[in-house]
């Protein structure tokens, strides 16, 4: 159980001004910036700063302190690529909102897609043209699962033509 939070009578006090609109008795409990520098020693600073560029070896050791696993942000080389991003999002938002069962990873959606030559099966139009989304052969709206060998690659336009029926479309191997 939380423990119930007591305030000083002073404290109260502070409150009661401030919701009144005098800030002048919070003062102590809003200001908790540190250092007040006068306007005096805020010139001295500001002029003591004046003129002085960073060089260009000091931007160059910058820019590849944030680059690769130095970065705060690394997840093994693959967190700034917007594919697997746009794919992490989409699942995360699936699964989520429906509750799939089974889940397949972006490397054996890419090896799908290569295996369909990034080309829709339904209507042959190859993937620069188009942005080819991930299809469930059987329905999860029917039973179907949320695996890999339930997925096909089709565009968005015969994804949604296609609908709730179970259809199969032939797989165009591609010779490698």
């Amino acid at each position: 159980m939380a423990k119930k939070r007591v305030f000083t009578a002073e404290h109260r006090r502070k409150i009661s001004l401030a919701k009144m609109g005098n800030r002048d008795g919070v003062a102590n409990l809003i200001n908790r910036t540190g250092i007040k520098h006068t306007q005096e020693a805020k010139d001295k600073i500001s002029m003591a700063h004046k003129g002085k560029s960073k060089t260009e070896e000091h931007n160059r050791k910058n820019s590849e302190a944030q680059i690769g696993e130095k970065n705060h942000q690394w997840k093994g080389g693959i967190s700034k690529d917007k594919e697997y991003l746009r794919f992490q999002k989409n699942m995360h938002t699936s699964i989520r909102r429906r509750k799939l069962k089974g889940s397949f990873t972006l490397m054996e959606w890419k090896d799908l897609k290569k295996k369909y030559g990034n080309t829709c099966p339904a209507c042959g139009i190859e993937e620069p043209e188009i942005k080819l989304t991930a299809d469930h052969i059987i329905p999860v709206s029917k039973g179907g699962v949320n695996t890999i060998d339930n997925i096909q690659p089709l565009c968005r336009e015969c994804n949604m033509r296609k609908f709730t029926k179970m259809v199969s479309y032939i797989k165009r191997e591609v010779a490698s």
